[in-house]
């Protein structure tokens, strides 16, 4: 919705998911999503600020709201710098949760991975040229991954990691022939 406060975003989604597998058992979810933004256009149009939140429901896990902010100078008409902050939120998978094979099991007591991500760049666009410089920070718990319980063991069992950090500098630069 555009109003001459700036343009604001909103959506729903609602599902109901049926699995019967021969593997992961038979299986249904039912989720809600919900999200609302708003994106403020400040400094004749050289700054916008978007802050914005998501909220979720599985009936199989609990209801979160996750909030974020995203924004963006105009240095020029060619380069910008940005920055965002915000919380993100993954449910296992089914096959996270219930797959077995003679090499991988499932595990049905999995938490949902969540995380706290930042990121900081700045942005040079022309006809010709596209270049993207980003710093960015990702602090995570209960990640999902499949382990060996030990060296002994053979069998790879998803697991939550109770902390994973990552830390990184992204380069990405494209020219138009």
């Amino acid at each position: 919705y555009t109003s001459k406060f700036g343009v604001t975003g909103f959506g729903v989604d609602v599902s109901k998911i049926y699995l019967r597998s021969n593997n992961l058992g038979n299986r249904n979810r039912f989720m809600a999503s919900a999200f609302l933004e708003h994106r403020f256009k400040l400094l004749d149009n050289r700054l916008d600020i978007t802050p914005g939140v998501a909220m979720t429901y599985f009936s199989d896990f609990k209801f979160n709201a996750f909030p974020g902010l995203d924004v963006g100078f105009d240095i020029s008409n060619d380069l910008k710098i940005y920055g965002n902050i915000g919380y993100t939120y993954r449910i296992p998978t089914y096959t996270d949760l219930f797959y077995s094979d003679p090499r991988t099991n499932g595990n049905a007591d999995l938490e949902p991975e969540e995380a706290f991500a930042q990121e900081l760049g700045i942005k040079y666009i022309t006809p010709k040229f596209r270049a993207t410089l980003a710093i960015f920070n990702r602090d995570a718990k209960n990640l999902i991954d499949y382990i060996r319980p030990n060296v002994t063991e053979e069998i790879f069992t998803a697991t939550n990691i109770t902390e994973v950090n990552t830390q990184g500098l992204e380069l990405d630069a494209a020219y138009n022939f």
